[in-house]
């Protein structure tokens, strides 16, 4: 009978015989992809901690990935967004300049953007935010909303204006872009362009009563009385307990000239909220 150790397929003999010694250069691509394998494990353990908003967990695995396959450059976004997650800022610049150096994506320029924004960096920030713009500019809305807030800090209030407008042209629903927006015109004393962003925001967040407040402070600021008290008495319906739109409530009224009226509503803050009341008071007895 046939030995078991030379039961081989005679094709097979014939293959072992006639193939070619493994050159250097194939040992070579094998050995990377072994490297890319482990490193694609790495990271897709890395992704399951992910998932779970894990970037404690998470980060070391992205970290193997990239040391395993340094030219890994989804391993190197996500070391950088665990890094930025975690507030580690500068780490994040780092892995995310990696990353768009081996691949450029508008969420690593994001990224970039935000941690730069952190350490107050605004040039550099303002700079990211753009490139993520520039890669991905039909779903730019965060990054014009982001660079606004760069805008803010940095003190260049009309890029500020013009960003947070792009933002809600690419998303007319973007409340918080209506938010500073409103908010930026205000403090910039364009009270009727405040007022108008006011009005769209009032639409589209009918049940929040810091909306109304703001309506009732711009219409007090264009000397429009009635139209304030309304809004301000509309933000207590919609929040009895909001102390800041009694205030205003009794503010304006002073300012009509109806004391007994504000009075009324310093009691009421009496009972509420003793910081405004204070404050009332010390407009109503300065």
């Amino acid at each position: 009978g046939q030995s078991v150790n030379f039961a081989i397929p005679s094709e097979r003999i014939s293959q072992l015989q006639i193939g070619p010694l493994t050159s250097f250069s194939d040992l070579v691509v094998a050995a990377g992809r072994n490297k890319r394998a482990r490193a694609v494990q790495f990271f897709r353990d890395g992704l399951s901690f992910l998932s779970k908003d894990d970037c404690e967990k998470a980060l070391p695995y992205f970290e193997k990935a990239v040391d395993s396959d340094s030219n890994y450059a989804e391993a190197w976004a996500q070391t950088g967004f665990c890094n930025e997650k975690l507030g580690r800022h500068p780490e994040a610049i780092e892995a995310s300049k990696k990353a768009v150096s081996l691949r450029p994506s508008s969420e690593s320029y994001f990224n970039i953007g935000l941690a730069n924004y952190y350490l107050k960096q605004y040039r550099e920030a303002a700079e990211a935010y753009r490139q993520a713009i520039r890669l991905d500019p039909y779903n730019a809305a965060d990054a014009y909303y982001a660079i606004g807030l760069v805008y803010r800090d940095w003190g260049r209030a009309d890029d500020e204006i013009h960003a947070y407008k792009q933002a809600i042209r690419l998303r007319s629903d973007y409340t918080s872009a209506y938010e500073r927006l409103g908010s930026r015109y205000f403090r910039s004393k364009k009270y009727s362009e405040a007022l108008e962003v006011l009005k769209q925001l009032a639409n589209l967040k009918p049940g929040d009563a810091a909306v109304p407040n703001s309506l009732g402070e711009t219409y007090l600021e264009m000397g429009r009385m009635n139209d304030a008290v309304e809004a301000f008495r509309q933000a207590i319906r919609l929040k009895p307990d909001f102390g800041r739109a009694y205030y205003n409530l009794g503010k304006c009224l002073l300012a009509m000239g109806n004391r007994d009226a504000a009075l009324e509503q310093y009691n009421i803050l009496q009972n509420l909220d003793q910081d405004w009341a204070e404050k009332l008071n010390s407009l109503i007895n300065p």
